[in-house]
């Protein structure tokens, strides 16, 4: 790889999930004791943020071919790494726990970039469902053909669909699969795991 594949992968992974921090505190003051008068001005930051999310990544994912490797190669376990290392202080400031990866002793090979992204939005979901002193569990899957990144969250949370919206939206986009369970009707526990085949192209 040369230097200026280097300094074109570093500053890609710099654009991956920049407005984490401002979602993840407006959707964590939208659940708190707040003057009814403030929830406009959280609904208004909230639209913003993801619009300006949604617009970066489309840039981003336009770029990301000058700086690719063979994803071939690639381990998505280093991704998974990676990703929690980003956004594991953000979720702890919130009072949620991210645990240490279950990963494979060997190699899963896929698209390293898509499984980078689809763990951000997961983690990402999983901090809008959560609440204080919940718990984020992450896992890598394989199956016949197809790879997953799951995440499994631990303590109440809230509405199931309306916290991996926008996860649901990422997969779409990227030729993946999101599949999520309640694990009872008491909502105490969830699984969400963005599946995609090996056959598809890169994210």
């Amino acid at each position: 790889m040369t230097t200026d594949d280097r300094r074109a992968q570093e500053a890609l992974r710099d654009l991956h999930d920049p407005l984490a921090r401002i979602e993840l505190a407006a959707s964590q003051l939208a659940r708190a004791d707040v003057p009814t008068r403030v929830l406009p001005l959280v609904d208004r930051i909230l639209e913003a943020a993801r619009d300006l999310d949604r617009r970066l990544q489309d840039a981003r994912a336009s770029l990301e071919p000058l700086a690719a490797d063979s994803h071939a190669r690639d381990d998505c376990r280093e991704a998974v790494s990676d990703a929690i290392e980003e956004m594991a202080p953000v979720l702890n400031a919130r009072g949620i726990r991210v645990a240490p990866p279950a990963l494979p002793e060997q190699r899963i090979g896929g698209d390293r970039r898509f499984a980078r992204r689809a763990l951000l939005q997961l983690l990402r979901a999983g901090g809008r469902w959560s609440r204080d002193g919940g718990e984020l569990a992450v896992a890598l899957r394989e199956a016949e053909g197809a790879y997953g990144i799951e995440l499994r969250c631990l303590g109440s949370g809230g509405a199931l669909d309306d916290a991996f919206d926008e996860a649901r939206r990422f997969a779409r986009t990227a030729g993946a699969e999101l599949v999520t369970h309640a694990a009872d009707s008491a909502n105490d526990a969830i699984t969400a795991t963005l599946w995609r085949r090996r056959a598809e192209a890169p994210a």
